[in-house]
């Protein structure tokens, strides 16, 4: 690569990055007006089923290793641990809500606060658990270099049958080809996807 393409990219990068912060807070912003009605009703609901917080809060590993609180409507019982543990279908753990909520996503609608306070992106790799960053190899750490999203690749495919942190191409592919008109298709499929998710 000869200085006038490195200049380019980074150019190109500078521009990337402030345009899609500029989309994250507007997208975040309308999102949280919309469904505030959400923060609202989801509490109500999960706590007439079962008795715990409605919110959770996990720590998961952001751009460059940086650590901070994901936050997450609460889709277990109130009596059980959140550290990572595979899931399993008819997971007894697993509210009836809850299960609801997981299935169509909207148990990651709190992560909009993430998205306002800089912590997180709309779209980009999921984050992950402190314990899973840190047997990452080199090519694994490449999922760093960018803020962990909301959605992404990987999160629209009905089909996932590896967790994300054994199946990374998703993310590679998207990191490499990275750019605003990838987001918002990334978005609006994702929101088809939880459109489907609650018919279903």
């Amino acid at each position: 690569m000869n200085n006038e393409e490195s200049v380019r990219n980074l150019v190109f990068d500078a521009v990337y990055v402030f345009f899609k912060r500029i989309t994250d807070l507007l997208f975040s912003i309308l999102a949280i007006c919309v469904l505030s009605p959400l923060f609202i009703l989801i509490p109500i609901v999960t706590s007439m089923e079962s008795s715990g917080p409605a919110f959770i809060r996990q720590r998961r590993v952001g751009k460059n290793g940086k650590i901070f609180c994901l936050y997450k409507f609460r889709s277990m019982k109130g009596d059980v641990s959140y550290d990572y543990s595979p899931i399993r279908k008819n997971d007894k753990r697993i509210t009836k809500v809850g299960g609801f909520l997981r299935k169509t996503g909207i148990d990651e609608i709190p992560q909009f606060l993430n998205v306002l306070k800089g912590e997180m992106s709309i779209v980009g790799p999921r984050p992950e658990m402190e314990f899973i960053v840190e047997k990452y190899n080199a090519l694994e750490r490449t999922r760093l270099l960018v803020k962990p999203g909301i959605t992404g690749l990987w999160q629209i495919k009905a089909n996932r049958k590896k967790p994300i942190h054994e199946n990374l191409d998703f993310d590679l592919n998207y990191i490499e080809k990275k750019s605003l008109f990838l987001d918002l298709a990334i978005m609006a499929e994702t929101a088809i996807f939880m459109i489907k998710s609650i018919k279903k």
